[in-house]
Protein backbone atom coordinates (compact mmCIF):
# COMPACT_ATOMS: atom_id res chain seq x y z
CA UNK A 1 0.00 0.00 0.00
CA UNK A 2 1.58 3.30 -1.10
CA UNK A 3 1.82 6.35 1.16
CA UNK A 4 -1.10 8.24 -0.43
CA UNK A 5 -3.45 5.27 0.03
CA UNK A 6 -2.14 4.76 3.58
CA UNK A 7 -2.91 8.38 4.45
CA UNK A 8 -6.46 8.06 3.12
CA UNK A 9 -6.94 4.84 5.08
CA UNK A 10 -5.80 6.62 8.23
CA UNK A 11 -8.40 9.36 7.66
CA UNK A 12 -11.07 6.72 7.13
CA UNK A 13 -10.08 4.85 10.30
CA UNK A 14 -10.28 8.10 12.27
CA UNK A 15 -13.80 8.70 10.92
CA UNK A 16 -14.77 5.17 11.87
CA UNK A 17 -13.52 5.77 15.40
CA UNK A 18 -15.65 8.93 15.54
CA UNK A 19 -18.72 6.99 14.39
CA UNK A 20 -18.83 8.54 10.91
CA UNK A 21 -19.16 5.26 9.00
CA UNK A 22 -20.68 6.95 5.94
CA UNK A 23 -17.66 9.26 5.68
CA UNK A 24 -15.28 6.32 6.00
CA UNK A 25 -17.17 4.39 3.34
CA UNK A 26 -16.87 7.33 0.95
CA UNK A 27 -13.08 7.33 1.36
CA UNK A 28 -12.84 3.56 0.81
CA UNK A 29 -15.05 3.85 -2.27
CA UNK A 30 -12.63 6.46 -3.62
CA UNK A 31 -9.69 4.14 -2.98
CA UNK A 32 -11.31 1.21 -4.78
CA UNK A 33 -12.31 3.41 -7.71
CA UNK A 34 -8.82 4.79 -8.19
CA UNK A 35 -7.00 1.57 -7.27
CA UNK A 36 -9.37 -1.28 -8.24
CA UNK A 37 -6.61 -3.91 -7.93
CA UNK A 38 -5.82 -2.99 -4.33
CA UNK A 39 -7.46 -5.91 -2.50
CA UNK A 40 -7.20 -4.31 0.96
CA UNK A 41 -9.24 -1.34 -0.22
CA UNK A 42 -12.06 -3.73 -1.03
CA UNK A 43 -11.63 -5.55 2.29
CA UNK A 44 -11.92 -2.31 4.27
CA UNK A 45 -14.87 -1.14 2.18
CA UNK A 46 -16.62 -4.45 2.83
CA UNK A 47 -15.92 -4.20 6.56
CA UNK A 48 -17.38 -0.71 6.93
CA UNK A 49 -20.42 -1.61 4.78
CA UNK A 50 -20.91 -4.64 7.00
CA UNK A 51 -20.91 -2.46 10.11
CA UNK A 52 -23.31 0.06 8.53
CA UNK A 53 -25.68 -2.74 7.61
CA UNK A 54 -25.59 -4.35 11.04
CA UNK A 55 -26.32 -1.02 12.72
CA UNK A 56 -29.24 -0.55 10.35
CA UNK A 57 -31.47 -3.58 9.74
CA UNK A 58 -29.03 -5.98 11.38
CA UNK A 59 -28.08 -7.78 8.19
CA UNK A 60 -24.53 -8.75 7.33
CA UNK A 61 -23.16 -6.42 4.65
CA UNK A 62 -20.26 -5.87 2.27
CA UNK A 63 -20.93 -8.83 0.01
CA UNK A 64 -19.89 -7.23 -3.31
CA UNK A 65 -16.76 -5.63 -1.86
CA UNK A 66 -15.68 -8.85 -0.13
CA UNK A 67 -16.27 -10.84 -3.32
CA UNK A 68 -14.14 -8.40 -5.32
CA UNK A 69 -11.30 -8.61 -2.79
CA UNK A 70 -11.43 -12.39 -3.02
CA UNK A 71 -11.09 -12.24 -6.81
CA UNK A 72 -7.86 -10.29 -6.41
CA UNK A 73 -6.28 -12.25 -3.58
CA UNK A 74 -7.20 -15.10 -1.27
CA UNK A 75 -8.39 -13.89 2.16
CA UNK A 76 -9.41 -16.59 4.66
CA UNK A 77 -11.38 -14.15 6.85
CA UNK A 78 -13.42 -13.00 3.87
CA UNK A 79 -14.42 -16.59 3.13
CA UNK A 80 -16.08 -16.73 6.55
CA UNK A 81 -17.71 -13.29 6.03
CA UNK A 82 -19.23 -14.38 2.71
CA UNK A 83 -20.52 -17.53 4.38
CA UNK A 84 -22.26 -15.38 7.01
CA UNK A 85 -23.94 -13.27 4.33
CA UNK A 86 -25.15 -16.31 2.39
CA UNK A 87 -26.43 -18.03 5.53
CA UNK A 88 -28.04 -15.18 7.46
CA UNK A 89 -29.10 -12.74 4.74
CA UNK A 90 -29.97 -15.00 1.83
CA UNK A 91 -30.71 -18.39 3.45
CA UNK A 92 -28.41 -20.05 0.93
CA UNK A 93 -27.02 -22.34 3.59
CA UNK A 94 -25.83 -25.06 1.22
CA UNK A 95 -23.65 -22.51 -0.63
CA UNK A 96 -22.56 -21.05 2.71
CA UNK A 97 -21.47 -24.54 3.73
CA UNK A 98 -18.87 -24.50 0.94
CA UNK A 99 -17.33 -21.26 2.25
CA UNK A 100 -17.31 -22.42 5.87
CA UNK A 101 -15.84 -25.78 4.94
CA UNK A 102 -12.93 -24.07 3.17
CA UNK A 103 -12.43 -21.69 6.10
CA UNK A 104 -12.30 -24.57 8.58
CA UNK A 105 -10.45 -27.27 6.68
CA UNK A 106 -8.06 -25.24 4.55
CA UNK A 107 -7.40 -22.36 6.93
CA UNK A 108 -8.11 -23.94 10.34
CA UNK A 109 -10.50 -21.16 11.31
CA UNK A 110 -12.18 -22.56 14.42
CA UNK A 111 -14.66 -19.69 14.45
CA UNK A 112 -16.21 -20.97 11.21
CA UNK A 113 -16.67 -24.51 12.54
CA UNK A 114 -19.88 -23.71 14.41
CA UNK A 115 -21.35 -22.07 11.30
CA UNK A 116 -20.43 -25.10 9.22
CA UNK A 117 -22.20 -27.26 11.79
CA UNK A 118 -25.30 -25.03 11.60
CA UNK A 119 -25.45 -25.49 7.81
CA UNK A 120 -25.19 -29.26 8.12
CA UNK A 121 -27.73 -29.42 10.96
CA UNK A 122 -30.13 -27.30 8.96
CA UNK A 123 -29.85 -29.69 6.01
CA UNK A 124 -30.81 -32.56 8.33
CA UNK A 125 -33.69 -30.57 9.84
CA UNK A 126 -35.15 -29.35 6.54
CA UNK A 127 -34.76 -32.62 4.65
CA UNK A 128 -35.75 -34.76 7.61
CA UNK A 129 -32.79 -37.03 7.00
CA UNK A 130 -29.52 -37.84 8.73
CA UNK A 131 -27.45 -36.29 5.93
CA UNK A 132 -24.55 -34.47 7.55
CA UNK A 133 -25.90 -35.11 11.04
CA UNK A 134 -22.90 -36.93 12.48
CA UNK A 135 -20.36 -34.62 10.83
CA UNK A 136 -22.25 -31.55 12.03
CA UNK A 137 -21.91 -32.44 15.69
CA UNK A 138 -18.23 -33.18 15.24
CA UNK A 139 -17.69 -29.64 13.97
CA UNK A 140 -19.99 -28.23 16.65
CA UNK A 141 -17.52 -29.44 19.28
CA UNK A 142 -15.26 -26.55 18.19
CA UNK A 143 -17.74 -23.86 19.26
CA UNK A 144 -16.39 -21.04 21.41
CA UNK A 145 -18.82 -21.85 24.23
CA UNK A 146 -17.36 -25.33 24.79
CA UNK A 147 -15.69 -25.00 28.20
CA UNK A 148 -14.79 -28.67 28.75
CA UNK A 149 -13.05 -29.62 25.50
CA UNK A 150 -9.79 -30.54 27.24
CA UNK A 151 -11.32 -32.01 30.39
CA UNK A 152 -9.80 -35.42 31.29
CA UNK A 153 -13.25 -36.89 32.01
CA UNK A 154 -14.92 -35.60 28.84
CA UNK A 155 -17.68 -37.98 27.73
CA UNK A 156 -17.39 -39.15 24.13
CA UNK A 157 -20.26 -41.59 23.92
CA UNK A 158 -19.02 -44.31 26.28
CA UNK A 159 -21.65 -46.60 27.90
CA UNK A 160 -23.44 -44.84 30.75
CA UNK A 161 -24.82 -47.76 32.75
CA UNK A 162 -23.89 -47.18 36.39
CA UNK A 163 -21.91 -43.99 35.58
CA UNK A 164 -22.24 -40.50 37.05
CA UNK A 165 -22.56 -38.00 34.20
CA UNK A 166 -22.35 -34.26 34.87
CA UNK A 167 -23.90 -32.03 32.19
CA UNK A 168 -22.96 -28.36 32.07
CA UNK A 169 -25.73 -26.23 30.56
CA UNK A 170 -24.79 -23.57 28.02
CA UNK A 171 -26.06 -20.84 25.70
CA UNK A 172 -29.65 -19.56 25.96
CA UNK A 173 -32.58 -20.78 28.01
CA UNK A 174 -34.27 -22.08 24.87
CA UNK A 175 -31.25 -24.35 24.41
CA UNK A 176 -31.61 -25.48 28.03
CA UNK A 177 -35.21 -26.56 27.52
CA UNK A 178 -34.53 -28.13 24.12
CA UNK A 179 -31.54 -29.99 25.55
CA UNK A 180 -33.32 -31.43 28.60
CA UNK A 181 -34.53 -34.33 26.44
CA UNK A 182 -30.93 -35.56 26.27
CA UNK A 183 -30.75 -35.78 30.05
CA UNK A 184 -33.78 -38.04 29.83
CA UNK A 185 -31.99 -40.21 27.26
CA UNK A 186 -28.94 -40.41 29.54
CA UNK A 187 -31.11 -41.56 32.44
CA UNK A 188 -32.69 -44.20 30.21
CA UNK A 189 -29.18 -45.48 29.47
CA UNK A 190 -28.55 -46.04 33.18
CA UNK A 191 -26.65 -42.88 34.13
CA UNK A 192 -26.88 -40.89 37.32
CA UNK A 193 -27.67 -37.51 35.79
CA UNK A 194 -26.10 -34.40 37.36
CA UNK A 195 -27.06 -30.99 35.95
CA UNK A 196 -24.91 -27.87 36.34
CA UNK A 197 -27.24 -25.01 35.40
CA UNK A 198 -27.92 -21.29 35.58
CA UNK A 199 -30.09 -20.19 38.54
CA UNK A 200 -33.15 -19.62 36.35
CA UNK A 201 -33.20 -23.33 35.39
CA UNK A 202 -32.51 -24.94 38.79
CA UNK A 203 -36.07 -25.58 39.97
CA UNK A 204 -37.22 -26.72 36.52
CA UNK A 205 -34.45 -29.33 36.46
CA UNK A 206 -35.17 -30.42 40.03
CA UNK A 207 -38.77 -31.15 39.02
CA UNK A 208 -37.71 -33.71 36.37
CA UNK A 209 -37.52 -37.33 37.56
CA UNK A 210 -34.71 -38.08 35.12
CA UNK A 211 -32.40 -35.51 36.79
CA UNK A 212 -30.78 -36.87 39.96
CA UNK A 213 -28.77 -33.87 41.17
CA UNK A 214 -28.83 -30.16 40.29
CA UNK A 215 -26.22 -27.54 41.11
CA UNK A 216 -25.74 -23.85 40.37
CA UNK A 217 -23.29 -23.42 37.48
CA UNK A 218 -21.40 -20.88 39.63
CA UNK A 219 -20.71 -23.55 42.25
CA UNK A 220 -16.98 -24.22 42.20
CA UNK A 221 -17.24 -27.43 44.24
CA UNK A 222 -15.53 -30.58 43.02
CA UNK A 223 -18.03 -33.23 41.99
CA UNK A 224 -17.57 -36.98 42.17
CA UNK A 225 -18.31 -37.97 38.57
CA UNK A 226 -17.20 -40.47 35.93
CA UNK A 227 -17.81 -38.20 32.94
CA UNK A 228 -18.53 -34.56 32.12
CA UNK A 229 -20.10 -33.05 29.02
CA UNK A 230 -21.58 -29.82 27.69
CA UNK A 231 -25.33 -29.92 27.12
CA UNK A 232 -25.10 -29.27 23.39
CA UNK A 233 -22.44 -31.92 22.93
CA UNK A 234 -24.92 -34.63 23.89
CA UNK A 235 -26.96 -34.87 20.63
CA UNK A 236 -23.96 -36.02 18.62
CA UNK A 237 -23.52 -39.03 20.91
CA UNK A 238 -27.14 -39.68 21.87
CA UNK A 239 -28.34 -39.57 18.26
CA UNK A 240 -25.15 -40.38 16.33
CA UNK A 241 -26.70 -41.57 13.08
CA UNK A 242 -30.35 -40.61 13.14
CA UNK A 243 -32.38 -37.61 12.10
CA UNK A 244 -33.80 -35.33 14.82
CA UNK A 245 -36.29 -37.01 17.15
CA UNK A 246 -39.74 -35.54 17.66
CA UNK A 247 -40.80 -35.40 21.31
CA UNK A 248 -44.15 -34.98 23.01
CA UNK A 249 -44.22 -33.83 26.60
CA UNK A 250 -40.91 -34.39 28.37
CA UNK A 251 -41.06 -31.69 31.06
CA UNK A 252 -43.24 -32.00 34.16
CA UNK A 253 -44.16 -29.47 36.85
CA UNK A 254 -46.43 -31.48 39.16
CA UNK A 255 -48.76 -28.44 39.13
CA UNK A 256 -52.47 -28.78 38.31
CA UNK A 257 -54.05 -25.33 37.85
CA UNK A 258 -57.69 -24.40 38.27
CA UNK A 259 -59.48 -23.73 34.99
CA UNK A 260 -61.85 -20.87 34.26
CA UNK A 261 -64.60 -20.60 31.65
CA UNK A 262 -62.59 -18.69 29.05
CA UNK A 263 -59.90 -20.15 26.83
CA UNK A 264 -56.47 -18.90 27.86
CA UNK A 265 -53.80 -18.06 25.29
CA UNK A 266 -50.26 -17.14 26.27
CA UNK A 267 -48.46 -14.49 24.26
CA UNK A 268 -44.77 -13.53 23.95
CA UNK A 269 -43.48 -11.06 21.37
CA UNK A 270 -39.89 -10.09 22.15
CA UNK A 271 -36.57 -11.76 22.93
CA UNK A 272 -33.83 -10.31 25.08
CA UNK A 273 -31.88 -8.70 22.22
CA UNK A 274 -32.91 -5.50 20.43
CA UNK A 275 -29.93 -5.18 18.04
CA UNK A 276 -28.33 -7.29 15.33
CA UNK A 277 -29.81 -10.30 13.57
CA UNK A 278 -31.13 -11.72 16.87
CA UNK A 279 -33.53 -8.76 17.00
CA UNK A 280 -35.14 -9.91 13.74
CA UNK A 281 -37.28 -12.33 15.77
CA UNK A 282 -39.03 -9.52 17.70
CA UNK A 283 -42.43 -8.13 16.86
CA UNK A 284 -44.17 -5.07 18.30
CA UNK A 285 -47.10 -6.06 20.51
CA UNK A 286 -49.26 -3.41 18.87
CA UNK A 287 -48.98 -5.31 15.57
CA UNK A 288 -50.73 -8.28 17.19
CA UNK A 289 -53.87 -6.24 17.85
CA UNK A 290 -55.91 -8.03 15.09
CA UNK A 291 -55.11 -11.34 16.77
CA UNK A 292 -56.18 -10.15 20.19
CA UNK A 293 -59.62 -8.96 19.08
CA UNK A 294 -60.35 -12.04 16.96
CA UNK A 295 -62.45 -13.84 19.60
CA UNK A 296 -64.28 -12.63 22.69
CA UNK A 297 -64.04 -16.05 24.40
CA UNK A 298 -60.24 -15.86 24.76
CA UNK A 299 -58.28 -14.36 27.62
CA UNK A 300 -54.73 -13.43 26.63
CA UNK A 301 -51.97 -13.95 29.18
CA UNK A 302 -48.58 -12.27 28.83
CA UNK A 303 -45.53 -14.51 28.93
CA UNK A 304 -43.27 -11.54 28.24
CA UNK A 305 -40.50 -10.69 30.70
CA UNK A 306 -38.03 -7.82 30.71
CA UNK A 307 -38.31 -4.26 29.50
CA UNK A 308 -40.92 -5.08 26.85
CA UNK A 309 -43.40 -6.55 29.34
CA UNK A 310 -45.13 -3.15 29.61
CA UNK A 311 -45.41 -2.55 25.84
CA UNK A 312 -48.74 -1.13 24.58
CA UNK A 313 -50.26 -0.76 28.08
CA UNK A 314 -53.71 0.02 26.69
CA UNK A 315 -54.08 -3.49 25.25
CA UNK A 316 -56.17 -6.00 27.17
CA UNK A 317 -53.82 -8.73 28.38
CA UNK A 318 -53.14 -10.30 31.77
CA UNK A 319 -49.67 -9.05 32.71
CA UNK A 320 -49.88 -9.76 36.42
CA UNK A 321 -49.52 -13.55 36.25
CA UNK A 322 -46.09 -13.46 34.63
CA UNK A 323 -44.95 -10.78 37.10
CA UNK A 324 -45.06 -13.43 39.81
CA UNK A 325 -42.77 -15.80 37.90
CA UNK A 326 -39.17 -15.67 39.07
CA UNK A 327 -37.73 -18.56 37.03
CA UNK A 328 -38.50 -21.13 34.36
CA UNK A 329 -40.31 -23.46 36.76
CA UNK A 330 -42.74 -20.68 37.73
CA UNK A 331 -43.28 -19.90 34.05
CA UNK A 332 -43.91 -23.57 33.27
CA UNK A 333 -46.50 -23.74 36.06
CA UNK A 334 -48.23 -20.67 34.60
CA UNK A 335 -48.21 -22.32 31.19
CA UNK A 336 -50.02 -25.35 32.63
CA UNK A 337 -53.12 -23.13 32.84
CA UNK A 338 -52.98 -22.24 29.12
CA UNK A 339 -54.75 -23.83 26.17
CA UNK A 340 -52.43 -22.36 23.54
CA UNK A 341 -49.17 -20.41 23.37
CA UNK A 342 -48.30 -17.97 20.56
CA UNK A 343 -44.75 -16.68 20.62
CA UNK A 344 -41.77 -15.45 18.70
CA UNK A 345 -38.52 -17.42 18.90
CA UNK A 346 -37.56 -17.19 22.58
CA UNK A 347 -37.44 -19.76 25.38
CA UNK A 348 -41.26 -19.57 25.53
CA UNK A 349 -42.15 -21.81 22.54
CA UNK A 350 -39.49 -24.33 23.57
CA UNK A 351 -40.93 -24.52 27.09
CA UNK A 352 -44.60 -24.67 26.13
CA UNK A 353 -43.98 -27.32 23.46
CA UNK A 354 -41.86 -29.35 25.88
CA UNK A 355 -44.87 -29.26 28.22
CA UNK A 356 -47.02 -30.68 25.41
CA UNK A 357 -49.02 -27.46 24.99
CA UNK A 358 -50.16 -26.49 21.51
CA UNK A 359 -47.69 -23.83 20.39
CA UNK A 360 -47.65 -21.50 17.38
CA UNK A 361 -44.22 -20.08 16.60
CA UNK A 362 -44.10 -16.69 14.87
CA UNK A 363 -40.78 -17.17 13.15
CA UNK A 364 -38.43 -14.71 11.52
CA UNK A 365 -37.42 -15.31 7.94
CA UNK A 366 -33.89 -16.46 8.74
CA UNK A 367 -34.98 -18.61 11.67
CA UNK A 368 -32.72 -20.95 13.62
CA UNK A 369 -31.52 -24.40 12.57
CA UNK A 370 -33.71 -26.07 15.22
CA UNK A 371 -36.75 -24.77 13.35
CA UNK A 372 -35.24 -25.15 9.88
CA UNK A 373 -33.65 -22.22 8.06
CA UNK A 374 -34.99 -21.86 4.60
CA UNK A 375 -38.70 -21.73 4.06
CA UNK A 376 -42.08 -23.38 4.56
CA UNK A 377 -40.92 -26.82 3.44
CA UNK A 378 -39.07 -27.23 6.73
CA UNK A 379 -41.48 -28.79 9.20
CA UNK A 380 -40.55 -28.90 12.87
CA UNK A 381 -39.16 -32.23 13.94
CA UNK A 382 -38.32 -31.61 17.59
CA UNK A 383 -41.73 -30.92 19.18
CA UNK A 384 -45.01 -32.70 18.41
CA UNK A 385 -47.24 -29.78 19.41
CA UNK A 386 -45.37 -26.93 17.72
CA UNK A 387 -46.31 -25.39 14.37
CA UNK A 388 -44.26 -22.77 12.52
CA UNK A 389 -45.60 -19.61 10.90
CA UNK A 390 -42.64 -17.99 9.15
CA UNK A 391 -42.14 -14.65 7.44
CA UNK A 392 -42.22 -15.14 3.64
CA UNK A 393 -39.51 -12.49 3.24
CA UNK A 394 -37.19 -10.49 5.45
CA UNK A 395 -39.08 -8.45 8.07
CA UNK A 396 -42.55 -9.16 6.63
CA UNK A 397 -44.82 -9.97 9.56
CA UNK A 398 -48.12 -9.02 7.86
CA UNK A 399 -48.81 -12.41 6.22
CA UNK A 400 -47.90 -14.18 9.46
CA UNK A 401 -50.27 -12.05 11.53
CA UNK A 402 -53.06 -12.54 8.98
CA UNK A 403 -52.47 -16.29 8.91
CA UNK A 404 -52.54 -16.84 12.67
CA UNK A 405 -55.51 -14.48 13.14
CA UNK A 406 -57.60 -16.58 10.76
CA UNK A 407 -56.28 -19.76 12.33
CA UNK A 408 -57.25 -18.50 15.79
CA UNK A 409 -60.80 -17.70 14.69
CA UNK A 410 -61.28 -21.34 13.70
CA UNK A 411 -59.18 -22.87 16.48
CA UNK A 412 -60.58 -25.27 19.07
CA UNK A 413 -58.38 -26.71 21.80
CA UNK A 414 -57.59 -30.40 21.43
Amino acid sequence: MDQKIAARVQRAKKLEAQGDLAGARKIYQGITKKHPQDDMGWVMLGAVEDEISRQGDGKFGGKDAFAQALRIRHHPSIINDLGNILLRNELRWQEAETFYREAVIRHRMEGAAQNLAVCLLNTATVKGTSDGWREAWQWYEWRDMHKLRDHPLLWRGEPLEGKRLMIQFEQGYGDHVWGLRFLKYAKEQGATVIALVQPNSIRLCLAQQYVDEVYNIKDDSRFEVDYVTMLLSMPGYMLPNSMPVTEGRYIETGFVPARGKKLRVGLCWNGSVDKGYQAWRNIALDRLRPLMVARPDIEFVSLQKGKHAADSPEMSIDRQSIDGCIDLWDTACLMESLDLVISTDTVVPHLSAALGIETWLLDRWSSCWQFGIGGPESDPCWYETLSIHRQPSFGDWNPVIGEITEKLRAWQPS
